[in-house]
Protein backbone atom coordinates (compact mmCIF):
# COMPACT_ATOMS: atom_id res chain seq x y z
CA UNK A 1 0.00 0.00 0.00
CA UNK A 2 1.30 3.29 -1.09
CA UNK A 3 -0.20 6.88 0.33
CA UNK A 4 0.91 8.71 -2.51
CA UNK A 5 0.12 11.96 -1.20
CA UNK A 6 3.62 11.28 0.74
CA UNK A 7 5.36 8.37 -1.22
CA UNK A 8 5.14 6.60 2.03
CA UNK A 9 4.93 2.65 1.51
CA UNK A 10 3.30 0.87 4.17
CA UNK A 11 3.52 -2.87 4.73
CA UNK A 12 1.23 -4.82 6.19
CA UNK A 13 2.39 -8.25 8.15
CA UNK A 14 2.03 -10.98 11.44
CA UNK A 15 4.39 -9.27 14.14
CA UNK A 16 7.68 -11.49 14.62
CA UNK A 17 9.53 -12.09 17.92
CA UNK A 18 11.90 -8.95 17.19
CA UNK A 19 9.01 -6.70 17.49
CA UNK A 20 8.57 -7.19 20.57
CA UNK A 21 10.32 -3.77 21.68
CA UNK A 22 7.83 -1.77 19.31
CA UNK A 23 4.79 -3.35 20.26
CA UNK A 24 5.14 -3.10 24.07
CA UNK A 25 4.53 0.57 24.38
CA UNK A 26 1.56 0.23 21.70
CA UNK A 27 -0.39 -1.92 23.19
CA UNK A 28 0.01 -0.65 26.50
CA UNK A 29 -1.00 2.85 25.01
CA UNK A 30 -4.28 0.93 24.11
CA UNK A 31 -4.95 -0.25 28.10
CA UNK A 32 -4.53 3.39 29.67
CA UNK A 33 -7.65 4.70 31.31
CA UNK A 34 -8.77 8.32 31.62
CA UNK A 35 -6.55 9.45 33.78
CA UNK A 36 -3.26 7.83 31.94
CA UNK A 37 -2.67 4.33 34.00
CA UNK A 38 -3.91 1.07 32.44
CA UNK A 39 -5.69 -1.32 34.93
CA UNK A 40 -3.10 -3.78 35.53
CA UNK A 41 -1.14 -1.04 37.43
CA UNK A 42 -4.16 -0.06 39.62
CA UNK A 43 -4.85 -3.55 40.45
CA UNK A 44 -1.18 -4.78 41.47
CA UNK A 45 0.24 -1.35 41.99
CA UNK A 46 3.33 -1.69 40.01
CA UNK A 47 4.67 1.30 38.06
CA UNK A 48 5.43 1.66 34.18
CA UNK A 49 8.54 0.30 33.79
CA UNK A 50 7.46 -2.76 35.86
CA UNK A 51 4.38 -3.24 33.13
CA UNK A 52 6.48 -2.62 30.34
CA UNK A 53 9.07 -5.52 31.14
CA UNK A 54 5.90 -7.47 32.26
CA UNK A 55 4.20 -7.30 28.75
CA UNK A 56 7.19 -7.62 26.99
CA UNK A 57 7.91 -11.07 28.84
CA UNK A 58 4.70 -12.48 28.48
CA UNK A 59 4.48 -11.25 24.75
CA UNK A 60 7.99 -13.22 24.13
CA UNK A 61 5.93 -16.47 25.34
CA UNK A 62 5.28 -19.03 22.84
CA UNK A 63 1.63 -19.01 24.14
CA UNK A 64 -0.83 -18.45 21.59
CA UNK A 65 -4.55 -16.96 21.85
CA UNK A 66 -4.81 -14.31 23.79
CA UNK A 67 -3.69 -10.39 23.70
CA UNK A 68 -0.29 -10.82 25.53
CA UNK A 69 1.04 -12.80 22.60
CA UNK A 70 3.42 -11.44 19.81
CA UNK A 71 1.96 -13.78 17.73
CA UNK A 72 -1.70 -12.57 17.68
CA UNK A 73 -0.84 -9.37 16.18
CA UNK A 74 -1.13 -7.84 12.87
CA UNK A 75 1.00 -5.18 12.71
CA UNK A 76 1.85 -2.02 9.93
CA UNK A 77 5.27 -1.04 9.15
CA UNK A 78 6.78 2.04 7.66
CA UNK A 79 10.33 2.33 6.59
CA UNK A 80 11.15 -0.50 9.49
CA UNK A 81 8.92 1.55 11.99
CA UNK A 82 5.94 0.16 13.27
CA UNK A 83 2.85 2.29 13.22
CA UNK A 84 -0.06 0.70 13.87
CA UNK A 85 -1.01 -2.46 15.27
CA UNK A 86 -4.35 -5.03 15.90
CA UNK A 87 -4.20 -8.31 18.00
CA UNK A 88 -6.63 -10.75 17.19
CA UNK A 89 -7.71 -14.54 18.19
CA UNK A 90 -10.24 -17.28 17.96
CA UNK A 91 -11.18 -17.55 21.78
CA UNK A 92 -10.93 -20.91 22.68
CA UNK A 93 -9.15 -22.21 19.63
CA UNK A 94 -7.49 -24.79 21.78
CA UNK A 95 -9.98 -25.46 24.71
CA UNK A 96 -8.72 -22.66 26.80
CA UNK A 97 -10.04 -19.59 27.39
CA UNK A 98 -7.62 -16.51 27.09
CA UNK A 99 -8.78 -15.11 30.14
CA UNK A 100 -7.61 -17.68 31.66
CA UNK A 101 -4.00 -18.42 30.11
CA UNK A 102 -3.70 -14.03 30.75
CA UNK A 103 -4.24 -14.94 34.51
CA UNK A 104 -1.88 -17.79 34.17
CA UNK A 105 1.01 -16.16 32.55
CA UNK A 106 0.20 -12.83 34.91
CA UNK A 107 0.32 -14.69 38.10
CA UNK A 108 3.62 -16.86 36.91
CA UNK A 109 5.40 -13.06 36.13
CA UNK A 110 3.68 -11.39 38.77
CA UNK A 111 4.66 -14.17 42.02
CA UNK A 112 2.15 -15.48 44.68
CA UNK A 113 2.68 -12.36 47.30
CA UNK A 114 1.59 -9.62 44.45
CA UNK A 115 -1.12 -11.96 43.53
CA UNK A 116 -2.52 -12.68 46.63
CA UNK A 117 -2.15 -8.81 47.59
CA UNK A 118 -3.90 -8.08 44.38
CA UNK A 119 -7.11 -10.09 44.98
CA UNK A 120 -9.57 -7.82 46.61
CA UNK A 121 -8.83 -5.36 43.74
CA UNK A 122 -8.96 -8.09 41.06
CA UNK A 123 -12.41 -9.05 42.04
CA UNK A 124 -13.91 -5.24 41.84
CA UNK A 125 -12.79 -5.19 38.22
CA UNK A 126 -14.65 -9.06 38.07
CA UNK A 127 -17.68 -6.90 38.63
CA UNK A 128 -17.50 -5.30 35.28
CA UNK A 129 -15.96 -7.86 33.34
CA UNK A 130 -17.33 -9.04 30.02
CA UNK A 131 -16.56 -13.21 29.40
CA UNK A 132 -15.26 -13.76 26.15
CA UNK A 133 -17.17 -16.32 24.54
CA UNK A 134 -15.61 -19.59 22.54
CA UNK A 135 -16.05 -19.66 19.11
CA UNK A 136 -15.49 -16.34 18.04
CA UNK A 137 -12.88 -13.35 16.62
CA UNK A 138 -11.87 -11.76 19.05
CA UNK A 139 -10.35 -7.89 18.31
CA UNK A 140 -8.20 -6.27 20.67
CA UNK A 141 -5.52 -3.75 21.25
CA UNK A 142 -6.09 -1.32 18.31
CA UNK A 143 -3.45 1.35 18.32
CA UNK A 144 -2.25 3.79 15.14
CA UNK A 145 0.61 6.21 16.17
CA UNK A 146 -0.10 9.72 15.73
CA UNK A 147 0.73 11.40 12.26
CA UNK A 148 -0.93 8.14 10.61
CA UNK A 149 -4.40 8.50 11.83
CA UNK A 150 -7.29 9.28 9.51
CA UNK A 151 -5.51 7.24 6.68
CA UNK A 152 -7.11 4.22 6.69
CA UNK A 153 -4.39 2.33 7.55
CA UNK A 154 -6.37 0.72 10.86
CA UNK A 155 -9.21 0.14 8.92
CA UNK A 156 -7.02 -2.15 6.55
CA UNK A 157 -4.87 -3.51 9.00
CA UNK A 158 -7.86 -5.27 10.70
CA UNK A 159 -8.92 -6.09 7.01
CA UNK A 160 -5.88 -8.03 6.21
CA UNK A 161 -5.58 -9.59 10.00
CA UNK A 162 -9.34 -11.16 9.64
CA UNK A 163 -8.34 -12.56 6.61
CA UNK A 164 -5.50 -14.18 8.19
CA UNK A 165 -7.62 -15.68 11.11
CA UNK A 166 -10.54 -16.52 8.73
CA UNK A 167 -7.96 -18.66 6.57
CA UNK A 168 -6.70 -20.18 9.91
CA UNK A 169 -10.08 -20.88 11.10
CA UNK A 170 -12.55 -21.17 8.00
CA UNK A 171 -15.43 -21.81 10.56
CA UNK A 172 -15.21 -18.29 12.08
CA UNK A 173 -18.30 -16.59 11.55
CA UNK A 174 -18.31 -12.72 13.81
CA UNK A 175 -16.13 -10.67 15.37
CA UNK A 176 -16.14 -10.17 19.09
CA UNK A 177 -14.53 -6.54 20.89
CA UNK A 178 -14.91 -5.03 23.96
CA UNK A 179 -14.51 -1.04 24.63
CA UNK A 180 -14.87 1.02 27.36
CA UNK A 181 -17.54 3.12 27.89
CA UNK A 182 -15.15 5.80 28.87
CA UNK A 183 -13.20 5.69 25.32
CA UNK A 184 -15.71 7.99 23.35
CA UNK A 185 -13.50 7.87 20.09
CA UNK A 186 -13.00 4.22 19.97
CA UNK A 187 -16.48 3.68 20.94
CA UNK A 188 -18.09 5.98 18.41
CA UNK A 189 -15.63 4.46 15.82
CA UNK A 190 -17.80 0.88 16.67
CA UNK A 191 -20.81 2.39 16.20
CA UNK A 192 -20.04 4.25 12.61
CA UNK A 193 -18.52 0.98 11.34
CA UNK A 194 -22.13 -0.46 12.27
CA UNK A 195 -20.73 -3.42 14.76
CA UNK A 196 -23.99 -3.80 17.63
CA UNK A 197 -23.74 -3.47 20.83
CA UNK A 198 -24.28 -7.19 22.58
CA UNK A 199 -23.90 -6.20 26.38
CA UNK A 200 -22.54 -3.04 28.06
CA UNK A 201 -21.78 -3.41 32.00
CA UNK A 202 -21.75 -0.30 34.30
CA UNK A 203 -19.16 0.52 36.78
CA UNK A 204 -21.44 1.21 40.25
CA UNK A 205 -18.21 1.09 42.73
CA UNK A 206 -17.73 4.69 43.88
CA UNK A 207 -14.44 3.93 44.90
CA UNK A 208 -13.62 2.11 41.79
CA UNK A 209 -15.04 5.41 40.02
CA UNK A 210 -12.20 7.52 41.70
CA UNK A 211 -8.97 4.88 40.92
CA UNK A 212 -9.98 3.82 37.50
CA UNK A 213 -13.00 6.06 36.03
CA UNK A 214 -14.05 3.89 32.78
CA UNK A 215 -17.88 4.31 33.35
CA UNK A 216 -18.10 0.42 32.47
CA UNK A 217 -17.23 -1.79 29.31
CA UNK A 218 -19.27 -3.03 26.42
CA UNK A 219 -19.34 -5.80 24.04
CA UNK A 220 -19.66 -5.34 20.19
CA UNK A 221 -20.22 -7.24 17.58
CA UNK A 222 -20.13 -7.78 13.88
CA UNK A 223 -20.32 -10.52 11.07
CA UNK A 224 -17.11 -10.97 9.55
CA UNK A 225 -18.59 -11.36 6.28
CA UNK A 226 -20.10 -7.53 6.53
CA UNK A 227 -17.20 -5.67 7.42
CA UNK A 228 -14.89 -7.41 4.59
CA UNK A 229 -17.72 -6.29 2.55
CA UNK A 230 -17.74 -2.54 4.01
CA UNK A 231 -14.22 -2.88 3.78
CA UNK A 232 -14.14 -3.63 0.40
CA UNK A 233 -16.87 -1.47 -0.85
CA UNK A 234 -15.35 1.58 0.59
CA UNK A 235 -11.71 0.79 -0.99
CA UNK A 236 -13.86 0.90 -3.86
CA UNK A 237 -14.70 4.64 -3.66
CA UNK A 238 -11.82 5.71 -3.33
Amino acid sequence: MMDMSTNREFIFRPAQIVDIEQLTPMIIECLKGPKGKTNYEVIFGISHVQLSEMISNILAQEIPNHEFYYGNYMVCENQGEIISICCGWKEKAEMIGSENIRSSLLASYLGSEIWQRSYPMLKKFANINIPRQAGFLYLENANTKEGFKRQNIAYRLVYELIKKRKEEYPELETIHSHVYLSNKVMYNMFVRFQYQVEKSVILEDEDMKKIFPIKGLALVSIPISKYLSLFEENMSEH
